[in-house]
């Protein structure tokens, strides 16, 4: 049996698939919920309740939330800001 480079593919459409999303999430650096609050070590309702307060951006496409990096690293920014008053 011949190696292969991918062995947990099950096609090349599956790799083609992986390459582009990790291509567009590299670029765009944007985080799912579960990322999000993994990340900032929140529960999901207290990130949705953050998401519905404003304090971090986010974007619905379709059925799916997705949130950028750079929108927490904002909010981690103002928060540490807010911890020195």
């Amino acid at each position: 049996m011949k190696p292969t480079l991918f062995p947990h593919y099950q096609s090349a459409s599956d790799i083609d698939q992986t390459i582009l999303k990790q291509t567009f999430m590299a670029r765009y650096q944007f985080l799912t919920i579960r990322e999000a609050h993994q990340m900032l070590r929140i529960s999901k309702s207290k990130l949705y309740d953050m998401l519905r307060a404003g304090k971090i951006k986010a974007y619905k496409i379709g059925s799916r939330t997705i949130i950028p990096l750079q929108s927490i690293e904002a909010y981690q920014l103002e928060e540490w800001k807010a911890s020195f008053k």
